[in-house]
């Protein structure tokens, strides 16, 4: 989805625009799919992604539950709605999924794999905080959206929940 300016406002957009903007957001933990089988431990590994995507299970329910309610019936939203809730519910959920996943132990031998997609989702946690209305962008489609880098890493290394997209 794009965002439509208007001297510099965002205008209103439509119910099901708000909420195909956060369920855009909420891809980038729910959908992912592929498997590289990469790694030294098949069995570690399996378990790593299994705990990361209860977590990101758990963000992107949080993340649509807080949705239904701050909507709550109204039929259209404005383009500030959209963004006080990225600022407000998915960053900081996004963030805090990101942290409890980067306590869990990476299989034995993608310890850099790991932590490369945990920067990358620093990253692009630091550029959504400056720069919400980017998230309003599709994830993987060459959008510029901060989570693309994120997304492909999450897809790469084979997460069944985490990671956006029908790949």
């Amino acid at each position: 989805m794009t965002k439509r300016m208007e001297r510099g406002r965002l205008q209103s957009r439509p119910r099901s625009a708000v909420f195909g903007a956060v369920a855009l957001i909420a891809a980038v933990l729910v959908a992912g799919c592929g498997d590289d089988g990469g790694s030294t431990d098949s069995e570690a590994k399996a378990d790593f992604i299994a705990q990361a995507d209860q977590i990101c299970a758990d963000a992107g329910q949080k993340i649509n539950a807080e949705t239904v309610k701050r909507q709550n019936g109204r039929e259209g939203q404005t383009g500030r709605f959209v963004i006080d809730l990225y600022k407000e519910v998915t960053i900081p959920t996004l963030d805090d999924a990101f942290a409890q996943i980067g306590k869990l132990t990476p299989p034995p031998g993608d310890e850099e794999q790991v932590q490369e997609i945990l920067d990358a989702a620093d990253e692009a946690i630091s550029t959504a905080e400056e720069k919400p209305a980017s998230l309003a962008k599709p994830v993987g489609v060459g959008q510029d959206n901060p989570f693309d880098e994120v997304d492909a890493l999450l897809v790469d290394y084979g997460f069944k929940v985490c990671g956006g997209g029908n790949h």
